[in-house]
């Protein structure tokens, strides 16, 4: 079911520093940085794989929780279906919980549709289904 890993997101305290050091280290080339959904986020790509980086603008998010307690981390992986549709009905089948059913989009110049896995189905990271759109 699974084709191939689309993206990783990384959870950082300092958008500015991360891109500094990564450009540093590796000499990525950030290809978008936006302000989305309450956070600070740079993409580059890794092959044909999407990293992104991303910082918490709202110091009550949930994400800010989250680097407060577990500090920079791993956030989560999105793995690309053929069929979102076709992954949600094999997944209920097999008792797989999911956040939403329904598909939501990606950013506009990802163009893709994800499913959220919930929290803690995969025993580690959590897991984004996508589509391409």
């Amino acid at each position: 079911m699974l084709k191939r890993v689309h993206h990783i997101d990384y959870l950082v305290r300092n958008l500015d520093q991360s891109i500094a050091q990564y450009q540093k280290a590796f000499g990525i080339e950030i290809e978008n940085r936006v302000q989305i959904q309450g956070v600070d986020l740079a993409y580059f790509h890794i092959g044909d794989v999407l990293m992104a980086l991303i910082s918490p603008i709202d110091p009550k998010s949930p994400l800010q929780k989250q680097l407060d307690e577990q500090g920079e981390s791993f956030m989560h992986m999105g793995c690309e279906v053929d069929s979102l549709a076709e992954a949600v009905q094999e997944m209920k089948a097999k008792g797989v919980r999911l956040k939403n059913e329904k598909p939501r989009p990606g950013l506009k110049d990802w163009r893709i549709k994800l499913i959220d896995l919930v929290d803690g189905e995969t025993n580690g990271p959590t897991i984004q289904l996508v589509e391409r759109a």
